[in-house]
């Protein structure tokens, strides 16, 4: 069994509020497939966006997580897939590999019954969960999910202690502010122990 692992991307977009993915036909005996293939000297993530753009003519943004991997290849001679994400942003009209592939957007249940791998099956049935796992974790951003969690910490502090008439005016004084915003760029949990230390509140 070949050791070499491969990289895949598994290109896809919201159309018509419905999701789809992208797939290529192979050119040996045109399956439908994910773009994929060596990575060489490349990172995995270079690897998977060449492929994209040489097999299905797609440039995009490539998610830097991998979705999973599956098996690929006959015995004897198979490879492991790594498989990137892509959220498709420009669909070239011409490509290196056009007159060998084809490439079809489709929605997700008929891409499931339309590839052979099980393994390349199993992914397509988890991506409507990842991509909704990873895009909450995206939607608010670092910097203010730190201040989700620095208003969590203050409205548990004041209904704790009864504070809560006290804190208002307390976050209005400009050095608090800005000491509080200092903070934020560091740890959460540095705000809470910062406003502890006004009597009013404990």
């Amino acid at each position: 069994m070949g050791s070499k692992r491969q990289a895949g991307v598994l290109p896809f977009r919201w159309h018509n509020g419905q999701l789809e993915v992208l797939l290529v036909t192979s050119r040996t005996v045109g399956r439908w497939v994910i773009p994929k293939g060596n990575v060489g000297k490349k990172t995995a993530q270079e690897a998977a966006s060449k492929e994209a753009f040489e097999e299905a003519g797609l440039r995009g943004r490539i998610d830097p997580e991998p979705l999973g991997c599956y098996l690929h290849g006959r015995p004897g001679d198979q490879r492991w897939v790594d498989v990137y994400l892509m959220e498709v942003t420009e669909e070239l009209p011409e490509w290196p590999e056009q007159a060998e592939r084809q490439r079809q957007w489709m929605p997700l249940a008929k891409a499931q019954q339309q590839v052979y791998e099980d393994g390349l099956r199993a992914l397509l049935a988890r991506l409507p969960a990842e991509l909704e796992r990873r895009t909450s974790g995206r939607a608010l951003g670092p910097v203010a999910s730190r201040a989700l969690v620095i208003g969590l910490l203050l409205l548990a502090l004041a209904l704790a202690f009864g504070g809560t008439y006290y804190l208002a005016r307390l976050l209005q004084k400009p050095e608090v502010r800005q000491r509080l915003k200092q903070l934020e760029q560091q740890d959460p949990t540095s705000s809470l122990q910062y406003l502890q230390r006004f009597p009013q509140l404990t």
